[in-house]
């Protein structure tokens, strides 16, 4: 395994990822070295997946590849973990495309066409690709933490130092950001009305879904759901969406990266 970044000073290695990154792109190879060490569990764990491939040589190829999009003035500026993983998990997509031939893919969808069918396939589908709208969609700030917190199940004490704030202000942030999630769950679920008079509409429907619209459009929301049998049926769309997100079934990293 290449050792160039093992072992990080002890001055950096607590600073948040935000700062080590800033650091980083101005030249300092201990920052480098310090997310190296601390994020290389993550990286080990999305390697590992690919069971015909050394993980020693993806992960050190990743983390190659990002050092140079550093010095080159790209790549992350915060949120430096799903970055890592994600670059992880495309190294090692190139490299099994190359010897797919000789090896065999041992993923958790390996047999998923032969135990579903099309039209569950197809939902599936269309869940991974709402999930990643819904996910970009949301503040930079909200990805990091709902990516710390629910795709790898980190504690808020654990996510606070790679934030650089208190388990406290993680907790509250995590409350924020899935809500907003569950917002933009919703809202990418039903897509973009035809009828631009519709627009307005759609995000009452959300609103009123979550219980957070005024009392004072609920009514201008029934006079026109009388009126727009589309918008009807996006209010009972929303309702199962929203139904079905009350336990927050937050999807797996595969799906937020498509």
């Amino acid at each position: 395994m290449n050792t160039a970044f093992a072992v990080p000073l002890t001055t950096v290695e607590t600073w948040p990822d935000e700062e080590l990154l800033r650091l980083a792109r101005a030249g300092d190879s201990d920052a480098l070295a310090a997310l190296w060490s601390r994020h290389l569990g993550a990286a080990y764990a999305v390697a590992r997946t690919f069971v015909s491939l050394d993980a020693d040589d993806v992960v050190s190829e990743a983390f190659v590849r990002i050092v140079e999009t550093i010095k080159r003035g790209k790549g992350p500026h915060s949120a430096f973990r799903p970055y890592f993983t994600m670059t992880v998990r495309n190294v090692g997509r190139s490299r099994f495309t190359r010897q797919a031939a000789a090896a065999e893919r041992e993923l958790k969808d390996i047999d998923l066409v032969d135990a579903l069918g099309v039209d569950d396939l197809s939902a599936i589908d269309f869940d991974r690709a709402v999930a990643s709208a819904a996910f970009s969609s949301l503040p930079r700030r909200w990805q990091e933490v709902l990516w710390y917190t629910a795709v790898e199940d980190l504690k808020p004490r654990d996510v606070s130092a790679y934030m650089g704030i208190s388990a406290n202000a993680v907790s509250a942030l995590v409350l924020r950001a899935k809500k907003g999630y569950r917002d933009a769950w919703i809202i990418a679920t039903l897509g973009s009305p035809p009828d631009p008079d519709c627009a307005s509409i759609q995000k009452d429907i959300v609103g009123y879904v979550l219980g957070t619209l005024p009392l004072r459009d609920r009514g201008r929301l029934r006079t026109h759901l009388l009126a727009c049998p589309r918008c009807a049926a996006a209010l009972e769309e929303a309702e199962r969406m929203s139904a079905r997100l009350d336990g927050f079934p937050f999807t797996s990293h595969e799906a937020l990266a498509s």
